[in-house]
Parts: C-alpha cells; sequence; structure tokens
C-alpha cells in the first residue's frame, strides 16, 4: 500500500487545505485520546496539520497543578510514544517557552484577569464541585485549594499570552482546543478571539461519545446547545426508536448519554395520598453554575423561594413532594446543603434528599403534574404522559414539551386551569438527540465497559500509569474530592 506521504493526490489535497493548529492536552489526562483523534481525522481529511504541544516549562496544569517535575517528564514521554505510534506527519510547536512580553503587557486591565478567573472557578467547580471558601478555615486542604486557585490563574495568562504568540509567530490562521470552559480551553479561546483567527472546540456527545468539532462557537453556551438540538430535529436525525430506548434505559436505571442517577432507588416507597401530588425536581444548581448565567432564570437559580411561594398558593390542593436531584449528593460547595435545609423548614412540602432511595419514576408515575427547573426529567414526565412544567431554562423549550412558567403565580393559573399532556413527539426527538449527540465517527471510538477512549484501537492508559507521579497527582485530586 502507498504511504500518503509519498502520494502526489494526497500532496495535493493537503496544498489545497487550510493550515490547522491543535493544543494538545496533557496527555495523563482523559481529553488527550479525544485531542489526539481530531489530529487523526484531520490528518486523514488532507489537512495540514500543526501540533502545539507543552514541553513542561508552564506551570500549573490541570494534570499537575502543583508542579511535580517528573509528572512534566512522563506526561511528555507519554505523549511522544503516542505521537510516534500513530505516525502522524505533522508539525510541532513548542508550547514551551516565557513570553518576550510580559504578561502585564498583554493582559492589560482587571477585565482580562476577571475573565480567566471565571475560567479558573469553573475548572474548580468541574473537577472538585468546591468553592474556595468550601474548606473550613483549618482544614489543611484550604490551603491546597487556594494554591490551586493560584496555579489555574498563572498558567491561564501564561496560555493566554503565550498562545497569542504563537499565533502571531507561526501565523496561524485556524486553532483547534478541547471544551473551551475549563483552564486552559478558555485562555486559549479568549487568545483565539483576541487575535482575529479562527477556532474549533473540540468535545465528545452521544452515548457513543462520538467527537465534534465546532467552528467559532462556543459548545456549553446555551445559545450553541439550543441551536445543535434545533438542527438535529431540522435535517432529520432524530429517530423514534432511539428516542423511545432513551427513556426505557433512564427508567430501568441503565447508562444513556450520561451516568444513571436513579439505579440504586426502590419502587414502593412512595405512599399515595387523596390529594393530587406535584412533584418538583430540581437541578444540580453547582453544575449550571459553571457553565454560566445565561443557562439560568430568576426562578431556577433559587429554586427553594420559588417552591415556599408556590406552596402558599396551593398546599391546600395539592401535596407538594420535591425530590432534589441525586448528583446534588456530590455538591461541596454548601448550596445543596442550604437548599435541603430550607425545604425540611417549609412545612407543607416534603423533602426527598439527595442520597433518599425513593424512586424517581415512581413519583413521576404517581404525579398529577410534574415540575422541573431544566432538568430532563421534564421531558422524562412528557414521555410518561404527565402534564410537565418547566421553570427555567433548558435547550428543548422551544418545543411543545412542557408548560413554561416564570412566576408561582404562572404555575398556580395552569394547575388551576387543569392543564393536559403534552404529546409525546418531541419529548421523543430530544430523547434521540441525548443517545446520538452531535458528533461523527472517526479515529476516536469509546469502550463503554471499561470507560476508555482510543484512537484508532489504541489507548494510552496503561503506558500513563507507569509513573508514580500519575499516581501522585491523583492523590491530590482525591484529597479535594473527600467531603
Amino acid at each position: 500500500m502507498q504511504d500518503k506521504k509519498s502520494n502526489p493526490e494526497f500532496t495535493q489535497i493537503r496544498k489545497n487545505q487550510s493550515k490547522t493548529a491543535v493544543l494538545l492536552p496533557s496527555s495523563l489526562t482523559e481529553s488527550f485520546e479525544i485531542v489526539l483523534a481530531r489530529v487523526v481525522d484531520l490528518v486523514n481529511s488532507g489537512a495540514e496539520v500543526e501540533v502545539i504541544q507543552c514541553e513542561g516549562a508552564v506551570k500549573g496544569c490541570v494534570a499537575n497543578p502543583f508542579n511535580i517535575p517528573f509528572a512534566c517528564r512522563h506526561c511528555k514521554s507519554v505523549r511522544d510514544r503516542a505521537l510516534t505510534s500513530l505516525a502522524l506527519p505533522v508539525k510541532k510547536i513548542s508550547f514551551n517557552y516565557e513570553c518576550n512580553k510580559k504578561v502585564e503587557e498583554i493582559i492589560a486591565n482587571e477585565k482580562d484577569d476577571g475573565d480567566l478567573l471565571i475560567s479558573v472557578n469553573s475548572t474548580v467547580l468541574t473537577f472538585y464541585r468546591r468553592k474556595k471558601e468550601s474548606f473550613k478555615k483549618y482544614d489543611p486542604r484550604s490551603y491546597l485549594i487556594s494554591v490551586l486557585y493560584d496555579r489555574y490563574l498563572e498558567y491561564s495568562r501564561k496560555a493566554y499570552t503565550d498562545t497569542c504568540q504563537i499565533i502571531r509567530e507561526s501565523k496561524i490562521k485556524k486553532l483547534e482546543f478541547f471544551n473551551g470552559r475549563i483552564v486552559p480551553g478558555y485562555a486559549v479561546l479568549k487568545a483565539a478571539k483576541d487575535e482575529a483567527i479562527e477556532f474549533s472546540i473540540i468535545e465528545v456527545a452521544g452515548v457513543k461519545r462520538e467527537l465534534l468539532a465546532v467552528n467559532n462557537e462556543v459548545i456549553h453556551d446555551f445559545e450553541y446547545r439550543q441551536k445543535a438540538l434545533k438542527d438535529f430535529i431540522k435535517f432529520g436525525r432524530a429517530d423514534e426508536n432511539v428516542g423511545i430506548n432513551f427513556f426505557e434505559s433512564r427508567r430501568s436505571g441503565k447508562v444513556t448519554d450520561t451516568v444513571s442517577f436513579t439505579s440504586g432507588q426502590k419502587f414502593g416507597d412512595i405512599e399515595f395520598s387523596d390529594k393530587p401530588i406535584l412533584s418538583i425536581f430540581t437541578s444540580s444548581t453547582d453544575e449550571f453554575e459553571f457553565l454560566g448565567e445565561q443557562w439560568f432564570t430568576k426562578s431556577s437559580k433559587d429554586p427553594l423561594t420559588f417552591v415556599e411561594k408556590l406552596s402558599n398558593l396551593i398546599s391546600h390542593d395539592y401535596r407538594i413532594v420535591v425530590r432534589m436531584h441525586p448528583n446534588q449528593s456530590g455538591d461541596y460547595t454548601g448550596a445543596a446543603k442550604k437548599m435541603e435545609q430550607g425545604f425540611r423548614a417549609l412545612e407543607s412540602v416534603e423533602l426527598i434528599a439527595p442520597k433518599d432511595s425513593q424512586s424517581t419514576y415512581e413519583l413521576i408515575d404517581k404525579s398529577a403534574f410534574v415540575l422541573c427547573f431544566g432538568s430532563s426529567v421534564g421531558v422524562e414526565a412528557t414521555y410518561a404522559k404527565k402534564p410537565s412544567i418547566l421553570v427555567g431554562k433548558a435547550v428543548w423549550d422551544f418545543l411543545n414539551i412542557a408548560y413554561l412558567s416564570v412566576t408561582p403565580e404562572d404555575v398556580y393559573a395552569l394547575l388551576k386551569g387543569r392543564i393536559q399532556r403534552k404529546p409525546q413527539k418531541d419529548a421523543i426527538a430530544v430523547g434521540s438527540y441525548y443517545m446520538i449527540g452531535d458528533g461523527k465517527p472517526g479515529a476516536l471510538s469509546w469502550d463503554v465497559e471499561n470507560k476508555l477512549f482510543s484512537v484508532n484501537g489504541q489507548n494510552f492508559l496503561n503506558r500513563k500509569r507507569l509513573s508514580p507521579s500519575y499516581y501522585l497527582c491523583r492523590v491530590f485530586d482525591r484529597l479535594l474530592r473527600l467531603k
């Protein structure tokens, strides 16, 4: 078989393609295989690819925030072996120098630094579901997380300045990178925007975790996510059988587009009552917080106040049951704990706490009406043939799935009007979107049983584990995740 690099037709294709630079994340992270697969896909498409890779001089990355020197050396070794084993014809650019310009010359004002700090906060919330003030004063981990914040901010500054300089010196016209929200993705995104070049954000989607690269849009923004769903439906990608499978799998506790939060729950613990049940399902507000304010409304940001006002209006006629999201048990910011205490103080409200075993689906089945603040329960209620009320924002809120409400008075009026359930059709389309996603098949594959990504059949986890530094970095992770 003729080698691609020696094939004149392939060479001509590459000349006709624009040059693309891809920032490789640390090889010790799961995102390494994801981005490496994107490089393979670009090369296979005939694109000329430049790989920007860290040489360990810029300290404080998410894989090694405490600057363990041999962790950096091991990271480079894993990356180099991976690139060699895949035999990729790419040019390499080192992301390893202190900029000739001082940080202050490029980050000229506090707003720029504030933008980067938002990314730092988002990263810590994503990885540890904590804030800087989450630990008690005398907990040694309060020092660790303070150091973490400082390192992430310093790293973001350097990532921004270095990326700006690389774009200028290497005359990069398009830059691709992972996520665009966590460190250093946001800093790289900011550099691409400020240098006025094209960019693509790399992610995975759907039950198959297929790769997608989104051009010149921020993949985690609400507007983009809603647009992606609209396009999915518009171009006829919705599949009824896949959508039905989504709901049936969720109900049986199987993994779908995400882990199951209901697999340990039990049927038989929801009592019948003379009053019709209004079930209210909260969302993991700390997780939405790291996505940004655009995902909230006033009511969804403060569900406790909303439920308190609503209960004053309807408690004589309805049994109100609040089901806090099971994933809120992992919220260490204090927000979920405060919410739980507030709900327990409401006399006319029954609470099912995050760790309680009562079945979400039994509650839906026994409810006359279901209310959510943006979670997928709103879609699942419609599939279960229950009237669904949405108080908040959801990417599917433009569809005929739920009754949209803003205030407790809106909900009261809906209940008084004895609203009927919506048709299942749009809910099934959304279920199929969650399962299929908007990725495309390529070099990346996902082993659902072992939870591993592979690139052209190769996974590099075993090589990552060859060094004690890999485990030492995981120890710091575990310390910060402990309650």
